[in-house]
């Protein structure tokens, strides 16, 4: 898909962003020369809250992300809060910070996380992206998520409607974070018997990928992806009827259409009855085109963190695995211990997946 004129000036504005904060980030360091703990603070667990700790360790590694939480300075109790926490695991002295006020404060919002329980980062995550699209929207913007359209044929869809649709799209939701995080999908439901289709359009910021196949485990990535847009042929689906011809059989496809500069994948290693913990091939580089079917966006993706659960579904442990924006080297973050890795540090038991852009690390 030809790249237009707004998505030049969004790239030029991203590149500006990334060296204001080298710039910022560097001033910082030669003005705090006895820290030499750049980026290698902890967090306390309070309250249990290993799920929040392991995935600010891996956003504050994000330049993009931090540069704009850093800069941030409207009313939002969260993104106040939020951009505390990235000034103290950037320039502290201390080996370790707390989180308390920021759990707190998240607490406050949404009851949910209010509680002193285990929790899930995945969930964390979602609620912390969908908030902060709202936080950073421009004035006269609005927040929508779906957008319907009947009898739109998937086969035979010109890309210069696409291109349309996605402009009219982000123009309505015009957010930084929107820029960052959020994708687009296509969802067509087709009739079995007599291939009426009805297709959805729609953002994401997470890909939730199955790890069971048939009752088999899956054991690569990419089998995940190519069975996450896999078309599901005659399974009857609660609820659907065709206004067609009444029948209830239909198949389902899914099509990326657009991917985010920030790529996350939450692998559902929990089950109905159990934890799937088996071993999952996960490259450290992810081709764009392998998931991008109907746009000719080609850019390469690099793992830049990911998440760990250890444990089981009731009394679980979350710990980070996060590439360092000072020195480039990997590191794990478990809590209050922070170690540096091998360079490609073991995926296993991994299941929320950071992954960005090449060219916009």
């Amino acid at each position: 898909m030809r790249q237009t004129n707004n998505n030049e000036e969004k790239f030029d504005f991203n590149n500006l962003i990334k060296l204001n904060l080298e710039k910022e980030l560097k001033k910082e360091k030669e003005q705090n020369e006895n820290n030499k703990n750049y980026g290698q603070v902890g967090i306390i667990n309070n309250a249990l809250s290993c799920y929040m700790n392991s995935v600010i360790q891996i956003l504050k590694n994000i330049k993009k992300f931090s540069i704009h939480i850093l800069n941030y300075n409207k009313d939002d109790i969260i993104t106040s809060s939020l951009r505390k926490i990235l000034i103290n695991l950037y320039y502290s002295n201390e080996k370790y910070i707390s989180i308390y006020e920021f759990k707190k404060d998240f607490g406050s919002v949404y009851t949910k996380f209010a509680e002193d329980k285990e929790n899930d980062s995945t969930l964390f995550l979602l609620y912390l992206i969908q908030h902060l699209n709202k936080a950073f929207k421009e004035p006269n913007k609005h927040i929508s998520s779906i957008y319907q359209f009947k009898d739109l044929e998937l086969d035979s869809f010109e890309e210069n409607k696409l291109e349309k649709f996605l402009n009219k799209y982000e123009t309505n939701n015009n957010s930084y974070i929107n820029n960052l995080f959020y994708g687009y999908q296509m969802d067509k439901i087709i009739c079995s018997k007599c291939d009426h289709s009805i297709a959805s359009f729609q953002s994401f910021n997470i890909i939730n990928l199955p790890l069971i196949k048939e009752d088999k485990k899956i054991i690569r990535l990419q089998d995940s992806l190519n069975f996450y847009l896999y078309t599901k042929d005659n399974y009857d689906k609660k609820g659907f009827e065709c206004t067609n011809c009444g029948k209830k059989y239909i198949s389902h496809l899914t099509c990326i259409i657009k991917l985010p500069q920030i790529l996350i994948i939450n692998l559902k290693r929990v089950g109905e009855n159990e934890i799937y913990y088996h071993d999952i091939e996960i490259p450290f580089i992810l081709k764009a085109k392998l998931i991008d079917k109907l746009s000719s966006y080609n850019k390469q993706y690099e793992l830049v963190g990911f998440v760990k659960h250890i444990g089981n579904k009731k009394n679980g442990h979350h710990i980070a695995y996060s590439k360092n924006i000072f020195d480039n080297k990997w590191y794990s973050f478990d809590d209050k211990c922070v170690k540096p890795e091998e360079d490609f540090p073991s995926t296993n038991k991994s299941f929320l997946l950071f992954y960005q852009t090449i060219d916009d690390n």
